[in-house]
């Protein structure tokens, strides 16, 4: 259950490219809205989208904030 001061229903997320991760973007947008942390590293996460909505959460909620995004690239 979602605390009562939960945004995620209102949640747009501005990089959106589809996909399973959709039903991930709220709650991110929530954990980082509620936890306000200072430093955030998101792992292997290929579209980036989940990455990007923590960058947006952090600017519409004045959240100061260093984040870093490591993603291992596959061999072709």
């Amino acid at each position: 259950m979602l605390p009562q001061s939960s945004t995620a229903g209102k949640f747009e997320p501005k990089f959106y490219t589809g996909g399973g991760m959709r039903f991930y973007l709220p709650l991110l947008h929530d954990i980082m809205a509620l936890e306000k942390p200072a430093l955030v590293v998101t792992l292997g996460l290929a579209d980036a989208q989940a990455h990007l909505s923590l960058c947006q959460t952090a600017a519409q909620q004045n959240i100061l904030w260093r984040c870093a995004a490591i993603r291992r690239a596959t061999p072709a």
